[in-house]
């Protein structure tokens, strides 16, 4: 019987297989740490809110990650936003705020809208037409309809309409005479009820650069004249860097009553008292003004008057995450679920930054 041999080659061979053993154990321990990592949800300052929506509870990271989380811990669902957004398209020069309109060139943030529709002669001269045009309003015109359904068709129309190369297909907006003082011109928008395949029916413009940030209050206020059926939405302010455009809007409830919605996560709404519930007029101008201090929590303020008596008056979720910033203002028809005439006429927004 020979003694064990413990020669160079031996050693050599021992020592592969410790290396060889430590290196599955690493493995091991990377494939377990990732797989914990894919349980644990964002937490602490990593944590930007968290929501449910009655079946599943939704978690949201401030790296722009949202999960979904169960009892084994949080699943990826999308990348909601990046989390340089506002550096990447923002630059702040004292009290005025850029956005980055390409790489070289800046655009001042609006604070202040006023519009009523005078002096025009044509669609197109209601919108900028470059950077530099700060003079007009409007930058965006939506026109989802039956014969333009998708985003790629709606964008193809807003294009050929700017460039004056074709016209309206079925929703529209017209300048139009007061329907009860001729002589006064206001916006008129036209939208016909969505398809079945279809979510809605859109016709409306918009200010997509705005700077609405947490603790900043909003002001709005126009006059409406529905002519015929009745819009869902009237007026939404929507951050174009988190996806699906959250923001808050005004809407009309099933009895056709202002309210206010949330979009966003659970969609915390905000109605009338039942008690003193305030239908709103067909044929006839109505007044409506709105108040908003924006908060992620319960902190928002929420007010409309219809006419100059205060309908809402109401605190909770203005914001939909502290870090949001809103940054489109939708007026017109905003969405419908059926055959809609509309007027818009003296439209004023501000906004007040603290």
């Amino acid at each position: 019987m020979h003694a064990p041999e413990t020669g160079p080659t031996s050693i050599r061979m021992l020592m592969k297989v410790f290396l060889k053993a430590l290196l599955l154990l690493a493995i091991i321990y990377l494939l377990l740490a990732c797989k914990e990592d894919d349980k644990n949800c964002p937490q602490g300052q990593m944590l930007l809110d968290s929501f449910s929506d009655g079946t599943t509870t939704y978690v949201l990271g401030t790296d722009g990650k949202a999960y979904s989380q169960n009892a084994d811990g949080c699943q990826f669902i999308e990348q909601y936003f990046d989390p340089n957004f506002l550096n990447s398209n923002y630059l702040v020069k004292g009290s005025s705020i850029y956005q980055y309109a390409n790489a070289t060139e800046l655009v001042k943030i609006r604070q202040h809208i006023e519009e009523n529709f005078e002096g025009y002669t044509k669609f197109v001269g209601l919108f900028m037409n470059s950077i530099t045009d700060t003079l007009k309003n409007w930058n965006d015109v939506v026109l989802q309809s039956p014969a333009n359904p998708s985003v790629q068709d709606y964008v193809a129309l807003r294009k050929c309409l700017m460039n004056e190369t074709c016209d309206f297909k079925d929703n529209r907006i017209d300048f139009a005479s007061d329907p009860t003082t001729v002589t006064n011109t206001c916006l008129k928008f036209t939208s016909f009820a969505p398809t079945p395949s279809m979510v809605t029916s859109k016709s409306s413009i918009e200010n997509a650069i705005l700077f609405v940030d947490k603790a900043d209050e909003i002001w709005y206020q126009a006059d409406y004249y529905v002519q015929e059926g009745f819009p869902t939405t009237i007026v939404d302010l929507e951050n174009k860097w988190f996806n699906l455009s959250p923001g808050i809007r005004l809407i009309f409830d099933d009895q056709q009553s202002l309210a206010v919605e949330l979009k966003y996560g659970p969609k915390p709404y905000y109605r009338q008292s039942e008690v003193k519930k305030v239908i709103f007029p067909m044929k006839q101008w109505v007044r409506v003004k709105v108040y908003f201090f924006m908060d992620e929590g319960s902190g928002g303020k929420i007010k409309v008057w219809q006419d100059g008596v205060e309908i809402i008056n109401l605190t909770g979720k203005t914001l939909p995450t502290s870090n949001s910033v809103q940054t489109n203002l939708e007026i017109g028809i905003t969405a419908t679920a059926r055959n809609t005439v509309m007027f818009m006429d003296n439209i004023v927004f501000d906004v007040v930054h603290n």
